[in-house]
């Protein structure tokens, strides 16, 4: 249970540092395509998407490491088995995260 919020804590770690970082408004910029951009924003500029992707790699890294972090273990599948995981803990981080903002954020009345 404690490598899970490990894994979960360290997984919002990385989204947050990877919407942060100039160097991913960097490489969308080098992306000819418009469709390609749009695409490439909306993935880096949303929670969800980004996190599905960022818990999906922490996922297989820690099963290559033998950390248990998996929600569902499958024995013969443990791609699949990450693939789940990354998609559960993206979905629970991002809950936490909406209320997290709604309960303590500021809002900005006006206009």
């Amino acid at each position: 249970m404690i490598f899970y919020l490990f894994y979960a804590a360290l997984g919002r770690l990385f989204i947050f540092l990877i919407q942060k970082s100039p160097y991913v408004r960097w490489v969308i910029g080098l992306v000819s395509r418009e469709r390609s951009r749009a695409f490439l924003e909306e993935l880096f500029g949303c929670d969800l998407c980004l996190g599905f992707w960022v818990y999906l790699v922490l996922a297989l890294l820690f099963q290559y490491a033998n950390v248990n972090v998996n929600v569902l273990d499958i024995p013969n599948a443990p791609v699949i088995s990450a693939i789940i995981t990354g998609a559960i803990t993206s979905f629970i981080v991002h809950v936490f995260v909406i209320g997290w903002r709604d309960r303590f954020g500021t809002f900005e009345i006006g206009g």
